[in-house]
């Protein structure tokens, strides 16, 4: 499970079934906690999905970016944003 969802330092379960999706979590969880290894920042577009986790494990329910990108999982959307051309000469120059 892991090995298929796995990018760089990100696991990304995703599926149809909640119920599904809950167990491959708690899977998770177990998996982690096993090999010593804290996993943290559960995020999802369906709430029940993290409930039952610890709170500590998932983030509020608002944009994140993750991969470059920025998600909103209230609406389920992806986002890309580029810099403005000010943005980008401070960048450089820092």
């Amino acid at each position: 499970m892991v090995e298929r969802n796995l990018y760089v330092d990100n696991v990304f379960l995703m599926g149809g079934d909640v119920e599904q999706l809950r167990q491959w979590c708690d899977r998770l969880c177990g998996i982690f906690d096993e090999n010593k290894m804290h996993v943290r920042e559960f995020l999802a577009d369906e709430p029940s999905i993290t409930q039952g986790l610890l709170a500590e494990r998932v983030l509020p329910r608002k944009e994140t970016k993750t991969l470059g990108l920025w998600w909103d999982p209230v609406a389920d959307t992806y986002t890309v944003r580029f810099a403005t051309g000010g943005e980008l000469v401070e960048r450089l120059a820092s």
